[in-house]
């Protein structure tokens, strides 16, 4: 079975994680008045709640996201239009993949 992911060594996916460290430092340390360190996280899941249950749209397809997961999203298109799949490279295609050479 071919390996998925990222090269042995490549670093790349590391550096995107970058902004998600530094907010969990953030949400850990943080402390005000009103909070408690290592509550921020829990305050902010509180007004997310509050703003839903007010009406807010947003907060409400939010939780719903975190919750169910995104919709799927359709592929659309013409329906005379073929749909094209471009992949990056050999590690991009699915198991079992053979090019069609008819077209």
């Amino acid at each position: 079975m071919a390996r998925r992911g990222a090269p042995l060594g490549n670093q790349n996916a590391a550096k995107g994680r970058e902004w998600t460290q530094a907010i969990r430092w953030a949400l850990a340390h943080h402390e005000s008045s009103s909070i408690k360190r290592g509550q921020a996280l829990d305050k902010i899941a509180v007004k997310l709640i509050e703003l839903a249950l007010e009406g807010d749209m947003a907060a409400i397809r939010e939780i719903g996201n975190r919750l169910d997961g995104k919709p799927v999203q359709p592929v659309s298109g013409h329906h005379d239009v073929p749909v094209t799949v471009i992949f990056k490279d050999a590690t991009d295609r699915p198991p079992g993949y053979t090019r069609d050479m008819s077209a």
